[in-house]
C-alpha cells in the first residue's frame, strides 16, 4: 500500500470547530492524587476489542450523537455497520455523557491523571511512514504534530527497557 493509499484509508480525524468544544472547561487534575506509575483500563474489563471503522475519524460526531440521543446501547444489541442510515434512537441506553473536560495540550501529567479517571480520546499524527509500518510494541518512530488520526488512550506505563508509553486503542 502506498503512503497516499494508507492516508486515504487509515486516517480520518478532522479538526472541527464545534461550538460544544468552546463550552468545555479544562480537566481539573489538581483534584487527583499522583498518577500511579502504570495503569491499564483493559485490566478493568472496560475496553472493547478493536474494530475496523473504515474512514471514520470524527470524535466530536460520536460525542454529539451520544449527547443528543441521551446515550448509546451495547454493540451486542445494535451492531455497527459501516453505512449511512437512520439509527433507532429508542433502543435501551447503557451509557450516557453528562459532561466532558479538555486535557491541556502537551501536559503529560494531566493526561496520565485523566486516563486514571477514564479512557481519553486523543488525536495523533497517523500518516507518517513510521506509523504506517508500525506492527507492535512501544512505538519509537517520529510522532510529528499534524493531527490526522483519532484514538483512545486506555493506559500507560514504562517498558522493561525503560521507555515510557501510552496504551492506545485504535478504532
Amino acid at each position: 500500500m502506498t503512503q497516499d493509499e494508507f492516508i486515504a484509508t487509515h486516517t480520518g480525524y478532522k479538526m472541527q470547530n464545534n461550538p460544544t468544544m468552546s463550552e468545555s472547561t479544562s480537566f481539573m487534575y489538581e483534584s487527583y492524587s499522583n498518577a500511579p506509575t502504570n495503569f491499564d483500563w483493559r485490566d478493568q474489563n472496560t475496553v472493547t476489542p478493536i474494530k475496523y471503522k473504515g474512514r471514520c475519524g470524527w470524535m466530536m460526531n460520536a460525542f454529539d450523537y451520544i449527547s443528543q440521543n441521551q446515550g448509546i446501547t451495547t454493540e451486542k444489541s445494535y451492531r455497527y455497520q459501516q453505512m449511512q442510515e437512520t439509527c433507532d434512537t429508542q433502543i435501551n441506553k447503557v451509557a450516557t455523557i453528562s459532561d466532558y473536560r479538555m486535557v491541556p495540550e502537551n501536559d503529560e501529567e494531566a493526561l496520565l491523571k485523566a486516563v486514571t479517571n477514564q479512557p481519553v480520546s486523543v488525536a495523533l499524527e497517523g500518516h507518517g511512514r513510521d506509523f504506517q509500518f508500525y506492527n507492535g510494541g512501544v512505538f519509537t518512530g517520529d510522532c510529528g504534530n499534524s493531527l490526522t488520526h483519532a484514538v483512545t488512550t486506555v493506559g500507560y506505563g514504562t517498558s522493561e527497557e525503560g521507555l515510557n508509553y501510552r496504551l492506545i486503542k485504535n478504532s
